[in-house]
């Protein structure tokens, strides 16, 4: 999608499978604060949406890319997002 200012944005949806190696010593990390680490240190915009489209989670790239703080919009509808011509599709 490409917005009113320029930036062009993707929607990515994925898993990511984790299998932890015992010989690492990363192997003794929680997943789940592994992948929130990823998250936040992501130089990619990554955003979280529930089923009926409010952000759950806005991560440091995804403030530069559109502007919003994660304050500003973690419980806001992810149209608030997308430029009025492109809603509705």
């Amino acid at each position: 999608m490409q917005h009113e200012n320029g930036a062009r944005s993707w929607l990515l949806v994925g898993r990511i499978k984790m299998t932890p190696r015992r010989d690492l010593p990363v192997a003794r990390l929680d997943p789940k604060a592994l992948v929130a680490a990823v998250v936040e240190g992501s130089q990619d915009a990554i955003i979280a949406q529930s089923p009926d489209g409010i952000v759950l989670t806005w991560n440091p790239a995804a403030e530069a890319m559109y502007g919003f703080s994660a304050e500003e919009m973690i419980g806001e509808a992810m149209a608030r997002i997308v430029p009025a011509d492109k809603r509705g599709r």
